[in-house]
């Protein structure tokens, strides 16, 4: 990820909302969504909306809609991520110390970054990252490049939301094969993770 500098004022370019990418993190409560609703009015949107090279936005979904809902403008920033999982790690890193997410929310948002972060596991492997004392040594990568670490799904996905792996099992888990009566007890706080 990079901040590339590049600023757009809304009257500039025009950005794109992907739902994969605005429906990352839980809604913000009415009362939340009110609050940053009334100070946008007051004192504008003072902080830049961040969007990647393609003008997806990518962290201030809520600041986006309140400004296009009233016509105020709005500064985007260019920041440059490799790829779609990248920006998505990066906008939920920007917004766990903003929000109140409990681990089993935590959880949940990090399953949505289940496949991709698998989609990179197999593109190591098949580079050499699974048995680096055969691959390695008959491909010589590490010779050349040095050993390609394995990824672990879980401990990946736990480090993402910042939880522990442990708990990120157990949200696996509970994903997988709870009933849906577990699953919205979690969900509206009579149970914890």
């Amino acid at each position: 990820m990079q901040n590339t500098k590049t600023e757009y004022g809304s009257s500039e370019r025009t950005s794109v909302v992907w739902p994969e990418m605005e429906q990352l993190l839980p809604p913000l409560s009415v009362e939340q969504f009110s609050s940053l609703e009334s100070d946008i009015l007051e004192d504008g949107c003072y902080a830049p909306i961040i969007v990647n090279e393609d003008m997806v936005i990518v962290d201030g979904h809520n600041r986006f809609r309140i400004c296009e809902k009233h016509g105020l403008p709005f500064k985007m920033l260019v920041f440059s991520f490799a790829d779609l999982l990248e920006a998505k790690q990066w906008a939920l890193n920007t917004q766990k110390g903003r929000r109140n997410l409990d681990k089993w929310e935590l959880g949940k948002i990090a399953l949505k970054l289940k496949p991709g972060i698998e989609a990179r596991a197999r593109k190591n492997m098949s580079a050499g990252g699974g048995d680096q004392k055969s691959k390695g040594a008959k491909s010589g990568l590490t010779a050349l490049s040095g050993p390609i670490s394995p990824i672990s799904t879980r401990k990946e996905l736990a480090n993402t939301v910042g939880i522990g792996e442990v708990t990120m099992g157990k949200a696996m888990q509970i994903d997988e094969r709870a009933p849906a009566a577990i699953k919205e007890a979690l969900d509206n706080g009579e149970l914890s993770c």
